[in-house]
């Protein structure tokens, strides 16, 4: 990074699948990202610092991999991280990605 990373802010953002509706179950965000049919389909992410967007896609989930790595690091570094409905990425991020990408890293 050329800025320092406290400048520099991650806008994430997920879309998912799950035999829960969020809505019409009135689950919440956290019922519905610990639900263990929610999977991740998508995470699209842009640091504020580049103009390049990045998309992890679970059909092609070793594509933008280091760049995911990356994300993960950043957050991990304390990283600013900004999105349309936070509750609801945060929730998606800590139950339902992590349990991915583990997967994933196995």
């Amino acid at each position: 990074f050329l800025a320092p990373m406290k400048s520099i802010i991650a806008r994430l953002d997920f879309e998912t699948l799950s035999e829960l509706d969020i809505q019409k179950d009135k689950c919440g965000p956290y019922k519905y990202a610990e639900h263990p049919s929610t999977k991740v389909n998508t995470l699209s992410w842009k640091f504020s610092n580049s103009p390049k967007m990045f998309t992890w896609c679970r059909w092609r989930p070793r594509a933008n991999f280091d760049a995911l790595m990356d994300l993960c690091e950043f957050i991990e570094d304390g990283g600013i991280v900004k999105s349309h409905n936070v509750e609801f990425e945060l929730a998606v991020w800590n139950y339902c990605f992590a349990r991915q990408i583990k997967e994933l890293l196995k």
